[in-house]
């Protein structure tokens, strides 16, 4: 549901408009992205300066990043869920899962030993270098 269904079916002048789970904080900083891409000029999808203007709403805060990431979704605004998507992915390219895990404060679901024993068994989900030289291999003899 967009923001504008919700002014269209709940806006008269004695009610509020509720966003369900969107603190004002959040909020305030999504309008912000709204007015900056109004009043700017059409922006182009690799365009740098509108990627650092989400970047410094931001601000390297996972609980911010994440409740915005929601908000927008809700919200439908495509191009800020598309650029945060894309901040998420950029956080988390050539990381571990230990890493991973760490960057996100995810508490692991198996004890330290089943995790060695999945380590030696199946070495290439734990080490990325490893899976693409086993899957770029996998690839040269399906060409062959």
């Amino acid at each position: 549901m967009t923001i504008e269904h919700l002014i269209k079916d709940k806006l008269t002048r004695t009610s509020h408009v509720v966003i369900p789970n969107i603190s004002s904080n959040i909020l305030a900083k999504i309008i912000e992205y709204c007015k900056r891409v109004v009043t700017q000029p059409p922006w182009g999808e690799n365009d740098v300066e509108l990627k650092t203007f989400v970047l410094e709403l931001v601000n390297d805060d996972n609980q911010t990043l994440f409740g915005l990431l929601v908000a927008t979704d809700y919200l439908d605004i495509k191009g800020f869920l598309s650029l945060g998507c894309e901040n998420v992915l950029d956080m988390i390219k050539r990381k571990n899962s230990e890493n991973i895990r760490r960057l996100f404060n995810i508490t692991p679901e198996v004890s330290p030993e089943e995790e060695e024993r999945m380590r030696s068994t199946n070495p290439w989900a734990f080490n990325l270098v490893l899976y693409k030289e086993s899957h770029k291999h996998t690839k040269e003899n399906v060409k062959n």
